[in-house]
């Protein structure tokens, strides 16, 4: 049997990024946060809470509630 063929890949560089340096006023933050919630906890998302404090708490921000 004939030794499998190693195909050779390119190697990707990536680089870190916090969107918190972006995002400069607390308005600007909780405005990300929203949106990122929306798409984050929609019927495709499944965050963990623990995620979502962190993101939060990153950000600067407090999470509230009010009435739908």
């Amino acid at each position: 049997m004939p030794a499998p063929v190693l195909e050779k890949t390119s190697k990707v560089k990536i680089s870190a990024h916090d969107v918190a340096e972006h995002l400069r006023t607390p308005e600007e933050m909780a405005a990300y946060l929203d949106a990122w919630l929306d798409g984050a906890l929609s019927a495709d998302g499944n965050p963990s809470f623990a995620t979502v404090l962190k993101a939060a708490r990153a950000l600067g921000v407090r999470l509230h509630a009010q009435p739908a």
